[in-house]
């Protein structure tokens, strides 16, 4: 399958202070440690052998190949490298991605800003979610070109960013005090009843449909 796949993570996180931590976790990366940057002080390197780092209410952790950030009463994130599926092809060998988890540690469905985003537009409060548009061929090789559409409010390139620390994207919420849900009645894709849960989402949660399961766009 030719296709995008995750290899580093970039995440802004502002703490209960008002202190702004950029923090960086790559797959590619042969040392397996994140970095954590902050406007006047040193960077720091977290490796797997390291203690958690604590800053006000934000836990970041490595551990076992997953970098851990948790936000105390609002999100716990993870990021766990993974090899390549089919492994023992040359084109594959020793190369490795990185699997996305996200729970909400709160009612997120009824925050005052509404979460947006790829996947955080998916807590708008109601009991049902929405599947794009998916990549169904299932020949031996394949380029992927769904872009969930039909699942996601505004085209999927309203949610590029122009730095990899960039907050800025047509929906962002980033320092926002009040944001509404997206709207659902623009979205036509294909509806399904859903329900509420506390567990960790992500993208092992897709249901498999053969070789090229991950080109498949979830509900959200």
């Amino acid at each position: 399958v030719h296709g995008t796949k995750m290899a580093a993570v970039y995440v802004v996180v502002q703490t209960n202070s008002g202190r702004r931590l950029h923090l960086e976790y790559n797959a590619t990366s042969k040392d397996k440690h994140a970095a954590v940057y902050e406007a006047t002080h040193p960077t720091i390197f977290l490796g797997e052998d390291d203690a958690p780092l604590l800053v006000d209410n934000v836990k970041v952790t490595v551990q076992s190949k997953k970098f851990t950030v948790r936000i105390d009463g609002k999100w716990l994130f993870s990021a766990t490298r993974s090899a390549f599926p089919f492994g023992k092809l040359e084109a594959n060998r020793k190369k490795q991605l990185i699997d996305l988890q996200v729970q909400a540690l709160y009612d997120a469905d009824n925050d005052v800003v509404a979460p947006h985003g790829i996947f955080g537009q998916a807590y708008d409060g109601d009991s049902t979610g929405v599947h794009g548009k998916r990549d169904l061929d299932r020949s031996a090789e394949t380029t992927t070109a769904a872009q969930a559409e039909g699942a996601i409010e505004g085209h999927w390139t309203d949610y590029k960013l122009e730095t990899p620390f960039s907050t800025y994207f047509k929906f962002s919420r980033f320092n926002s005090n009040n944001a509404s849900p997206r709207d659902v009645t623009v979205l036509d894709g294909a509806r399904t009843k859903s329900s509420s849960s506390d567990a960790p989402v992500g993208a092992a949660d897709v249901p498999a449909a053969g070789a090229a399961a991950a080109t498949d766009a979830p509900a959200v």
